[in-house]
């Protein structure tokens, strides 16, 4: 569903070219999944989220200061802090403890390498892409939110140059 309203986009705004890398090959193949419950679900978006959060707070801290990517990742960071918080403020609300985040996250990268910048952001967002769909998955109430989040995570990985992977490698 979220490759074909991807597609659809796409196709109204005339331009082929906004979808973006191909989609990449992945490990993933078809298997039986349980996706666990909507509070695990939101737990595993939290700590995506955190870990975006961490991600572009360490790339911040290696760019200079007079770089125009600082407005960008500033202006990301702020909504990625925003999209925690809502998340977490979701766990509270339906009776559940956020659960505690680390000290710190693997990044998907070294983030000492201002090449591997845009790669590891872009696998960050795909990492809380992939958690959208989890919780998509299980909370019926929360699919079309959870699916315009998707769209949303799909366009930002892209954007940073990361091909998405193709069915079943998302969840």
């Amino acid at each position: 569903m979220v490759a074909a309203r991807n597609t659809a986009a796409v196709m109204i705004n005339g331009n082929p070219a906004s979808l973006g890398p191909a989609p990449q090959t992945g490990t993933a193949v078809p298997a039986p999944l349980e996706p666990g419950t909507v509070d695990d679900a939101r737990q595993v978006l939290l700590s995506r989220q955190r870990a975006l959060v961490f991600g572009l707070q360490a790339v911040l801290g290696r760019i200079n200061f007079d770089d125009p990517m600082v407005n960008v990742v500033n202006a990301r960071l702020a909504e990625a802090m925003r999209e925690r918080d809502a998340t977490a403020e979701a766990i509270t609300a339906a009776g559940e403890v956020p659960a505690p985040q680390p000290p710190e996250f693997e990044m998907p990268g070294d983030t000492t390498d201002p090449a591997q910048r845009d790669q590891i952001w872009g696998q960050l967002e795909a990492a809380v892409l992939a958690a959208w769909g989890r919780l998509g998955a299980v909370d019926a109430s929360g699919r079309d939110n959870a699916i315009a989040q998707m769209l949303l995570q799909a366009t930002r990985a892209r954007d940073r140059g990361v091909g998405l992977p193709h069915w079943p490698g998302w969840v």
